[in-house]
């Protein structure tokens, strides 16, 4: 059977520190700034990232599927700015 890929989220977040082998970020679950939670990624994702600081990371699942990618947002500062303000306050 083919995979079938059903759903993709985007989740915007901001770097806050690295804990040995892992990464912590900030993460923005909601549309406000109630919804911003501390996750914990494996630093192996974030090794073709080279000051990783806004982080955007996408989720993508489905059938025999799921899979998760984490690319810079730098270039994307406007949108932080704009709708996810709340991740640059802290």
């Amino acid at each position: 059977m083919k995979p079938v890929i059903n759903k993709i989220f985007f989740i915007p977040a901001k770097f806050v520190e690295v804990r040995g082998d892992k990464v912590v970020l900030d993460c923005l679950l909601t549309a406000n700034h109630q919804g911003i939670e501390r996750r914990i990624f494996d630093k192996i994702l974030f090794d073709d990232i080279d000051n990783p600081n806004l982080i955007m990371i996408a989720m993508i699942s489905g059938f025999m599927c799921f899979q998760i990618n984490v690319m810079s947002a730098d270039e994307y500062m406007y949108l932080y700015k704009k709708k996810w303000f709340w991740l640059l306050k802290n």
